[in-house]
């Protein structure tokens, strides 16, 4: 089973350091966002018994 990873900029603290946006998505439609500040998740997306 294979997956698909993208990084996306996630926004910029005051000191300047950019935060980033780390999405897994796997086959079936369960997603993952996790930010790079704290390793914190985002959002997560798992899909119902309908699909």
């Amino acid at each position: 089973m294979s997956g698909n990873v993208e990084r996306s900029v996630f926004g910029t603290l005051s000191t300047g350091l950019t935060v980033e946006c780390v999405s897994l998505a796997w086959p079936g439609g369960l997603e993952v966002r996790i930010i790079t500040l704290g390793a914190a998740v985002q959002a997560l997306f798992v899909p119902d018994a309908a699909g």
